[in-house]
């Protein structure tokens, strides 16, 4: 059986090296346009930065190996122009512009997607960037040791956009972002964008949002934003989005309205015989651009080709970056998405430290889930903090994808020692509010919205201790401790609202106990408490 995959890299070639190992019958031959067979893009804006030092250690295999560990045909500088599914042939352009057939008898599409390029001011032709293969990898590199560029605009605050930002910065170069949403990185919920913001600031950055760059077609316009602002910069780099490489498929396979090969769930396009992975594969109308899928799909797509019953039924990605010295994470649908899918949800927020606070350096971790309070059914969640975002989100991933509910999050036992975790989890710890709020049918407050819960019938309570107010109260708030409470239940009016807040919404819950089992009717906590408003207090991009 001849067997042809368009394109290399990790989910290409994880499809050929699969092959393989499943039958040493097949004939397969992949063809990559690039230089470079299989580099880890991934690790492009860290080598940017000098974090990875030596940029040969992206470049992840080379032609001979595959041919003489796989006996498997590499063929780089070929750039597949055409299919021809009824003939099942494919046309190959070679770098020196010769063309040639090629027959198979199964195909496998990886060919990925490639940076947008929007129009470039005239000013910036030389010095404007993408970052997506190893081309232009190389490309910004070599700039950057050549020019010396002292200042940059990165425009966009994805991933890539982000993580660029942040090299950039630590090499020196005075950064500039322009991003055309209201918020700097819009897919993490609109809490979490004040404290991003704080981060960009405090490093210096400045950051315009709600903003577009103009194309100017004279030369000496230099480069301006569509609200007027002019920046100075020696060098651009675009992180805009992604397109599917598909272009040469001239519709002969059915592609979504983005241009992304429809599969079913056996990576099957409309051909029976031709399969898509990776970056340029929708299932059930997802498109999930990381590598960890395109690898799963390139095992289902092998043993499919083998005769295996392999299927790709989970279409859930938990996503992590660094910034700073900081994490953030998220999984599932944030809280604009589900509105947009009209589906009803409660939220809960929290926060705990990544270890006991006995050991040295325990560091917040900031956690907003959301979840169906009838079902308990698990919507999505945001993390932030400096350590041990990482085991959290991959906890509540496959808590997601095993279809458990947030009640039974309280329910896992997960490893413990000091320097490690807490006794009771941040994950338990959500199970646990979640369960509380069922149980005793509990009144709970975002941490940003006191105000509008607030009235002239609200009695607003900070129990924390006195000595921890003087880090700041909200609004009209009257600090009674906790140790204090109890003996002052009977001057508390029962005919008001009360609004109940402490540090993280820990000692609050118990305060919020005590008055509804005192006969309290209207009683409120804040979850999240003070440390969660104080540190997503800014509302301000720039």
């Amino acid at each position: 059986m001849r067997i042809a995959i368009i394109g290399g890299n990790a989910t290409g070639l994880a499809v050929a090296a699969r092959l393989r190992r499943l039958s040493e019958k097949y004939k397969i031959t992949v063809f990559e346009k690039g230089e470079v067979i299989a580099y880890g893009n991934c690790g492009f804006p860290y080598s940017l930065g000098n974090v990875i030092e030596n940029s040969d250690e992206l470049i992840e295999s080379y032609p001979d190996h595959f041919l003489r560990n796989f006996n498997i045909d590499i063929r780089t500088l070929s750039e597949v122009i055409e299919v021809f599914p009824l003939r099942k042939e494919i046309k190959v352009r070679k770098n020196n512009n010769e063309e040639y057939i090629f027959e198979y008898d199964k195909l496998v599409v990886a060919s990925g997607v490639s940076a947008v390029i929007p129009d470039i001011p005239i000013d910036y032709i030389d010095k404007s960037f993408v970052l997506r293969d190893f081309s232009d990898f190389s490309k910004i590199k070599e700039f950057i040791k050549t020019a010396s560029p002292k200042s940059a605009v990165v425009v966009g605050t994805g991933f890539v956009g982000m993580e660029v930002v942040e090299n950039l910065t630590k090499l020196g170069i005075r950064v500039s972002i322009i991003e055309k949403a209201e918020r700097p990185m819009p897919w993490i919920g609109r809490e979490f964008s004040p404290i991003i913001s704080n981060i960009i600031k405090k490093n210096n950055i400045d950051c315009y949002c709600g903003e577009e760059i103009l194309t100017p077609v004279n030369a000496g316009e230099g480069l301006k934003t569509t609200d007027g602002w002019k920046l100075d910069a020696d060098m651009i780099i675009f992180a805009t989005g992604i397109r599917p490489n598909s272009a040469f498929l001239n519709n002969k396979l059915l592609l979504d309205k983005k241009g992304y090969i429809i599969t079913n769930k056996r990576m099957q396009t409309s051909n029976p015989h031709i399969y898509a992975v990776g970056d340029i594969a929708s299932v059930n109308e997802q498109n999930i651009p990381f590598a960890g899928f395109g690898i799963r799909h390139a095992k289902i797509v092998a043993n499919s080709i083998f005769g295996l019953n392999s299927r790709n039924d989970n279409m859930l990605q938990p996503y992590i970056m660094k910034f700073f010295e900081y994490s953030i994470a998220a999984i599932g649908m944030n809280e604009d998405i589900l509105k947009k899918k009209n589906i009803k949800y409660s939220r809960i927020y929290t926060v705990i430290p990544d270890h006991v606070l006995y050991y040295p350096n325990p560091k917040n971790i900031f956690c907003k889930l959301l979840y169906d309070d009838k079902n308990g059914k698990i919507f999505g969640v945001q993390l932030f903090g400096k350590n041990g975002i990482d085991k959290r989100i991959d906890v509540f991933s496959v808590a997601m994808q095993s279809g458990m509910s947030v009640f039974e999050l309280s329910e896992i036992n997960l490893s413990y020692s000091p320097p490690f975790n807490n006794p009771m989890d941040l994950v338990n710890t959500i199970g646990r509010i979640a369960q509380n709020i069922k149980d005793f049918k509990l009144f709970i407050i975002a941490p940003n919205e006191i105000s509008i819960f607030s009235d002239d019938n609200t009695l607003i309570i900070d129990i924390r201790e006195k000595y921890e107010t003087n880090k700041g109260m909200f609004k009209n708030a009257v600090n009674i401790p906790l140790s204090e409470l109890r003996k002052k239940i009977k001057e508390l009016p029962k005919d008001k609202k009360i609004i109940l807040y402490c540090a993280t919404g820990d000692r609050s819950y118990k305060a919020q106990m005590m008055l509804k089992n005192s006969g309290f009717k209207r009683v409120y906590n804040v979850l999240g408490g003070y440390i969660w408003a104080h540190y997503f207090s800014s509302t301000s991009c720039f």
